[in-house]
C-alpha cells in the first residue's frame, strides 16, 4: 500500500494464483486508491489531490463567502407614503387599460357615479369590478396591483393592443348607461348648426343637441400645432357648395350654406381632448401616426371662450380648467406602441404611471423624476435622468409640448373636493385584501427570521465540524491538516460541498450518496476514488446528527469486493491485450526490416509463412490506441480484398504480414461478424473468374468508347451543344429537346467515367418528333430564331419553362448519320426517318436583315415541307396550362401606378411560390399569408403590366399569369392576419373584397378589437 506502488502491480498481487491470498478490504482499497493513506500536509490542492478533505473544505468556504444569501420569496412591495396610487401590472398588452384607470381614478364625478351605481345594486359585472379597481388603487396597501378581474369582466383579450381613447369613451358610456340620473362628470352637449347664406336663419335640425364625452381635435404642424389652433379648426365654419333648401326661403333653393359645431353651456366638470394622431394615408392606403409636436396649456383660463360656448348668462363661474392627466402613446407606428399616464394628485404632485412602475415627478407633468422615488435610479445619480423623455414644459408660460400626447384631461378649478368613499361591500373587499397582505408580510418576516436562525446554527455546526476534521497545527491561516484516525468515513464530495456551502438548506444533496453506490449496494471503488473524500468518524457522526434526512457514510469495509475483482480482472485483460498488441507490432516492425530470426527476407518469403491482408485494415490497426477505445474490426483483415467467389480480388490493395501476426488477427476477430480468409502467398492466386469478367468488361467499355467517338464525329451538332449552321437549300428536322438532352447526358457520362458501362437512352427517334405536333397536326412551338455569329447564320435553341414542347432543328443529313449509329436494327432506319414529320427547308431570305447583323449574306427563311406551321391556339393553351410552376411575389411600399418591365431569371426578387394554372387568386393569397403573415384582406396584387388581380375566385390563367412572372404586392395592414372573415367568404365562394366597405367608411366604425365585449353595445353613446 505504498504510494509508489503502481496499479498494475497491485492488480497482479490481487489476481495472483496464490490460494492463501488475503482478500481483505484494505487490499481492495489499496488496489483502487493507492494514495488513501498518504498523510494530509494542508496543501493537497497544490499537490494535485483535490479530493482531500482539506481541499474540499477550503473551496467550500471560499464559495460560501462569495455566494449571496437566498432568503424566502418576498411579498409584494408596500406602497410608499408619497405614492398615493397603486401601479398596475401589465397582463400582456393592457397598458391602455392601466392608463385609462389611472386617469379615471382622478375624475371625482366619474368615480362618484361608479360608486353610486354599485351601491344601488344596479351595477353590471364589469362596473362592479371597476369599482373594486378604483378602491384598490386608492386604499390598497400594496405598491402594485392587478386589474385582472376587471379585464376579464369586460371580456377584452389581454394580449391584444387596443386604442386607449376608444376604450375610455366606451367605459364612460357604460357607466352613463347604468348610472341613471347620476352625473358622470364628463358629458356635455353640442349642436351641429347649419345657417342659410341668403337669410341667415338656422335649420330646424340645428336645434338638436348631441351628447359628447371627449373633443376630437386634429394635429398638424402648420394649422393645428396648439390646442387653441386645433379648437379653432374644429369650430371653423364650413361652406356647403351643394344646393340648400332653407325652410325660410322656400320654395327657393339657395346655393350656399355654412355649417359649424357649437358647444352648449354648461361645460362638464371634466374636459377631455383627444388628439387625432392616427389618420389614414391614402398614398400608402394604411393608417399612420402623426408624430408632430403639440402644445397645450396646463391651465385654461376661460374654457367657455376657448370652445365658443353658447351661453345666455355671462355670470357663469369657474371658467378656469386645470390639467390633471395626460395619456401618452409611445412609438411611431399606428398599429402598435405603449401607453403611459401622467397624473396629478393633490395640488401640485405629479406622478408618471408606466404600468407597475410609479415615479413621482419633481415639478410638473414633464419634469424629471425624483431620484429617491425612481426605481431605476443608479447609485451615482445622473443630471436630470428622466427630463424630456415625454415632452417639455415651460414653467413661465405654463405651456407643455409633447410629440406623444394623445388624451388631455382638464378638471374645473374650484370644483368641490368632496371625499368619494366606495360602497360598503367594495370597501370591505379592499380591507380583506389588505388583511391578506398583512398576513403575507408577517408570514414572510417569520420565515425570514427562521431562515436566518437556521443559517447561524449551520455556520456554528460547520465551524465545529471543521475543528473535528482538521487539527490545530497549521502552517498558515489557510492550511488545514486532516486528522488521521483508524476509523475513517467516505463521504461524497458533492454532499460535503453542499453541506458546507448551502448553509440555508436543511437537506443537502441527498442523491450524492446514491450516485456513489454500485449495483450491489456498496461503495463503488471507482466512485470512491473520483467522487469521495475521507473524514474522521467523530466528525461524520456530528454532522449526521444535525442534518435532516436518512444519510449514512461508508467505512473502508463498505467498499464492494466484487467490483474490486471485476475491476482487477478488466485491468489484467486490458494488460494482456496491450502486451499482445505490442508484441505483434514489434514482430511486424522486424518483418518490415527483414530481421526475423536468422532468416533473410527472401528466405522468409520462400518459406510461405506470410499472408495477404487489406492495407486499410493494417494501417487502422497500427494506429489503434487501446487506452481510448476498443478496436473497430469493420469488415475484417481479408474481407475487403476478397471477391464474390471468396478468392483474392484482382488488383486488390494488400500487404504481406507474418503468419504469426495473421493467426493473432484470426483468433482475435469476432467470429459472428468478421470472416477471415487465409490468403497464403504461395497458394492464394488471383481469382480467374474475376479476371475474365474484368477482361470482358474492358472490351465492352472499349467498344463503347469507340462507338461514342464515331457518334461524335458523325453528328457533332446533336450530341454536343454546338449551334446548328443554317445553309440555304438544306433540309432540317425538328427533334424534341428532351430526346437530345438524354443523348447528350449519355455522352457526358461516358466521357467522365469511361471505365463503366452506361445504358443508352431508350427513346425512339420517331418519338422525338411526334411529341411536337398538336391534335390539329400543327407545330406546338414557335420557329427558332437565327443570329449571325462566327461568319454564319445559326439557330438559337428555344428555352421555356416547360421543356415538353422545346425542340431543336438539325440538318437532315446529320440526323441520318445519327440514326445509323443509334438504331441497332438497321432495317428500321428508313421507317424511323420517314416518321420525322417536322421538317423545314432553308430558302433565300430578306437582304435588309443582314444590315442589322452586319452579315455578309441574307438571313435564310424556313419553309415547312409538310405544312407544319405553328398552331397558335394550342401553343397559347400549353403556355397557360402548367403544374407546379414558380411565380415570385415582391412586397412594395406603395401601389404601382405604371407598368413595369418583368425582370429576367437572374434578377428575380421576392418570395417564390409554387402554383398551378387553375389555382385561384384566393388560393395564392392564402399561400402569401403563410409566408408574409399578411391578411388576404390587406393584399393588393398587381402584374408587371399594371393589371390588378381583383377577383379572388378567378384563376391565374384567366389573368395570363405565366411561370416565372413577378407579382407585386402592396399591403395596407388594416386587418389582423388571424381574421376569419376572409376564410368564411372563401368557404361560401364569395369574393371577400366585394363585401368590404370602403377604407374611408371603415375608419368611423367601432374598433373591431372591442367586438364581442361587454362594452361594444355602448358605442352609440359616443357620437
Amino acid at each position: 500500500r505504498a504510494p509508489s506502488l503502481s496499479i498494475a502491480a497491485l492488480d497482479a498481487r490481487w489476481l495472483a494464483p496464490d490460494a492463501a491470498r488475503a482478500r481483505t478490504t484494505a487490499d481492495a482499497l489499496a488496489c483502487v486508491v493507492c494514495d488513501a493513506d498518504i498523510a494530509c500536509d494542508g496543501a493537497c490542492a497544490a499537490s494535485k489531490r483535490p479530493k482531500c478533505a482539506c481541499t474540499v473544505i477550503d473551496a467550500s468556504q471560499r464559495r460560501r463567502r462569495r455566494r449571496p444569501r437566498s432568503p424566502p420569496a418576498s411579498p409584494p412591495r408596500r406602497r410608499a407614503r408619497a405614492q398615493r396610487t397603486q401601479g398596475i401590472v401589465n397582463l400582456g398588452a393592457t397598458c391602455y387599460v392601466s392608463t385609462v384607470l389611472q386617469c379615471a381614478a382622478r375624475m371625482d364625478g366619474f368615480k362618484r357615479a361608479v360608486y353610486a351605481t354599485v351601491g344601488s345594486g344596479n351595477a353590471t359585472t364589469h362596473l362592479d369590478a371597476l369599482a373594486r379597481a378604483f378602491a384598490r388603487l386608492e386604499w390598497c396597501a400594496q405598491a402594485v396591483g392587478s386589474v385582472e378581474d376587471f379585464v376579464r369582466a369586460c371580456g377584452v383579450n389581454p394580449s391584444t393592443q387596443q386604442d386607449a381613447s376608444e376604450f375610455f369613451k366606451l367605459l364612460v358610456g357604460a357607466v352613463d348607461d347604468s348610472s341613471g340620473d347620476a352625473n358622470v362628470g364628463c358629458r356635455g352637449t353640442m349642436r351641429y348648426v347649419t345657417t342659410c347664406a341668403a337669410c341667415g336663419h338656422e335649420s330646424e335640425a340645428s336645434s338638436r343637441e348631441h351628447a359628447w364625452t371627449d373633443i376630437d381635435v386634429g394635429v398638424n404642424a402648420r394649422s393645428a400645432s396648439t390646442l387653441a389652433r386645433a379648437v379653432d379648426v374644429l369650430l371653423a365654419e364650413e361652406t356647403l357648395d351643394a344646393e340648400y333648401a332653407c325652410a325660410t326661403c322656400a320654395p327657393i333653393k339657395t346655393i350656399g350654406a355654412t355649417r359649424c359645431v357649437r358647444f352648449q353651456a354648461p361645460l362638464p366638470e371634466t374636459l377631455m381632448f383627444t388628439l387625432s394622431r392616427f389618420v389614414f394615408d391614402y398614398e400608402t392606403m394604411a393608417r399612420k401616426k402623426v408624430c408632430d409636436a403639440f402644445s397645450f396649456p396646463t391651465v385654461i383660463e376661460d374654457a367657455y371662450a376657448l370652445l365658443r360656448v353658447d351661453e345666455d348668462d355671462d355670470s357663469i363661474e369657474h371658467r378656469r380648467y386645470e390639467l390633471t392627466s395626460v395619456i401618452l402613446h409611445k412609438g411611431a407606428a399606428a398599429e402598435s406602441g405603449h401607453y403611459v399616464a401622467l397624473c396629478r394628485d393633490g395640488a401640485d404632485a405629479w406622478f408618471r404611471f408606466d404600468d407597475h412602475v410609479v415615479e413621482e415627478l419633481e415639478a410638473g407633468p414633464f419634469s424629471a423624476a425624483k431620484r429617491e422615488d425612481t426605481e431605476t435610479a443608479s447609485k451615482k445619480p445622473k443630471k436630470n435622468p428622466t427630463a424630456g423623455r415625454d415632452g417639455a414644459e415651460d414653467a413661465g408660460t405654463g405651456t407643455c409640448v409633447s410629440k406623444d400626447a394623445y388624451v388631455l384631461v382638464y378638471r374645473r378649478a374650484g370644483a368641490p373636493n368632496v371625499a368619494v368613499d366606495p360602497p360598503a361591500a367594495t370597501r370591505e373587499h379592499v380591507e380583506e385584501t389588505n388583511r391578506e397582505y398583512e398576513i403575507m408580510v408577517r408570514d414572510h418576516e417569520r420565515a425570514l427570521a427562521d431562515a436566518l436562525a437556521r443559517e447561524e446554527q449551520r455556520k456554528k455546526d460547520v465551524a465545529e465540524f471543521i475543528a473535528l476534521v482538521c487539527d490545530g497545527s497549521y502552517d498558515g491561516p489557510e492550511r488545514r491538516r486532516v486528522k488521521t484516525s483508524d476509523d475513517m468515513f467516505w463521504i461524497p464530495c458533492a454532499w460535503l460541498e453542499s453541506y458546507l456551502t448551502d448553509v440555508d438548506v436543511d437537506v443537502p444533496n441527498a442523491h450524492a450518496f446514491n450516485d456513489v453506490r454500485c449495483e450491489h449496494g456498496n461503495l463503488d471503488p471507482i466512485a470512491a476514488r473520483e467522487k469521495c473524500t475521507r473524514v474522521p468518524a467523530e466528525a461524520w457522526n456530528f454532522i449526521r446528527g444535525g442534518v435532516a434526512g436518512d444519510v449514512s457514510g461508508f467505512r473502508d469495509s463498505d467498499i464492494c469486493a466484487e467490483c474490486i475483482s471485476a475491476f482487477a480482472a478488466a485491468r489484467m485483460a486490458q494488460l494482456q491485450v496491450d502486451s499482445t498488441r505490442d508484441i505483434m507490432r514489434s514482430t511486424y516492425a522486424a518483418w518490415t526490416r527483414a530481421e526475423i530470426g536468422d532468416k533473410t527476407h527472401a528466405e522468409f518469403l520462400a518459406s510461405g509463412a506470410v499472408r495477404h491482408v487489406a492495407t486499410s485494415f493494417l494501417q487502422r490497426w497500427l494506429k489503434w490506441d487501446s487506452s481510448k477505445a476498443s478496436f473497430n474490426w469493420g469488415l475484417g483483415p481479408t474481407k475487403p480484398i476478397a471477391c464474390q467467389h471468396d478468392m483474392l480480388r484482382p488488383n486488390a490493395p494488400t500487404t504481406l504480414i507474418p503468419h504469426v501476426m495473421f493467426c493473432h488477427f484470426r483468433d482475435s476477430a469476432p467470429a459472428e461478424t468478421v470472416l477471415v480468409h487465409d490468403f497464403a502467398l504461395e497458394t492464394s492466386a488471383v481469382c480467374e473468374m474475376c479476371c475474365e469478367e474484368r477482361s470482358v468488361h474492358a472490351s465492352v467499355v472499349k467498344a463503347q468508347d469507340t462507338e461514342l467517338l464515331r457518334l461524335v464525329q458523325a453528328a457533332p451538332s446533336i450530341v454536343t451543344r454546338e449551334p446548328v449552321i443554317v445553309v440555304v437549300g438544306n433540309a432540317y428536322v425538328g427533334l424534341s429537346s428532351r430526346f437530345i438532352e438524354e443523348w447528350r447526358a449519355y455522352v457526358t457520362n461516358v466521357r467522365r467515367q469511361s471505365n463503366i458501362l452506361h445504358d443508352k437512352p431508350t427513346t425512339r427517334l420517331s418519338d422525338a418528333s411526334a411529341t411536337l405536333t398538336c391534335p390539329h397536326g400543327l407545330l406546338m412551338a414557335p420557329l427558332p430564331e437565327m443570329k449571325w455569329t462566327r461568319g454564319a447564320w445559326r439557330f438559337v435553341p428555344l428555352e421555356g419553362e416547360d421543356g415538353s414542347f422545346a425542340y431543336e432543328l438539325h440538318d437532315y443529313n446529320d440526323v441520318c448519320m445519327f440514326a445509323q449509329h443509334v438504331i441497332e436494327d438497321k432495317s428500321t432506319i428508313d421507317d424511323e426517318l420517314a416518321q420525322l414529320v417536322v421538317r423545314f427547308e432553308a430558302i433565300e431570305g430578306d437582304e435588309e436583315v443582314k444590315k442589322h447583323w452586319s452579315a455578309t449574306s441574307a438571313m435564310p427563311q424556313l419553309r415547312a415541307i409538310n405544312g407544319h406551321q405553328t398552331c397558335t391556339e394550342c401553343m397559347m393553351a400549353a403556355k397557360y396550362s402548367y403544374f407546379d410552376a414558380n411565380v415570385f411575389v415582391e412586397k412594395v411600399g406603395k401601389a404601382p401606378t405604371a407598368p413595369s418591365s418583368n425582370s429576367s431569371q437572374r434578377s428575380r426578387r421576392g418570395m417564390k411560390f409554387t402554383v398551378n394554372s387553375f389555382d385561384t387568386v384566393g388560393v395564392l393569397k392564402m399561400k402569401i399569408l403563410e409566408k408574409f403573415d399578411t391578411s388576404p384582406l390587406d393584399q393588393h396584387l398587381f402584374l408587371s403590366d399594371g393589371t390588378k388581380l381583383e377577383d379572388d375566385n378567378g384563376d391565374l390563367a384567366s389573368y395570363f399569369v405565366q411561370p416565372g412572372d413577378i407579382i407585386t404586392m402592396f399591403t395596407t395592414n388594416m386587418h389582423d392576419p388571424e381574421d376569419a372573415s376572409y376564410f368564411e367568404s372563401m368557404m361560401r365562394g364569395v369574393d371577400a373584397s366585394a363585401s368590404r366597405a370602403p377604407a374611408a367608411t371603415r375608419l368611423v366604425e367601432t374598433d373591431a378589437g372591442f367586438a364581442g365585449t361587454a362594452l361594444q353595445t355602448l358605442h352609440a353613446h359616443n357620437p
